[in-house]
């Protein structure tokens, strides 16, 4: 994982990436519910005051709308 990666997701995304297809919410529901919860734990994260952590996951979340296919 590259410095960027970090600092923009706290993840390599794309193992997050591949991760989330192999995820049930993914192969049962698709891409929008797999989208929908990260948005949702980082509304969570915003509550708790973890402000610095949901930035990272509302990235995770824009990353995967580029990259993770319909189903």
């Amino acid at each position: 994982m590259t410095e960027f990666e970090n600092n923009c997701y706290g993840c390599d995304p794309k193992e997050y990436l591949e991760s989330a297809k192999n995820s049930l919410s993914y192969k049962f529901s698709g891409k929008n519910m797999v989208i929908f919860s990260i948005l949702s734990d980082a509304q969570e994260l915003i509550a708790m005051g973890a402000g610095e952590k949901a930035r990272k996951e509302i990235n995770l979340a824009k990353y995967l709308l580029e990259y993770l296919e319909e189903k």
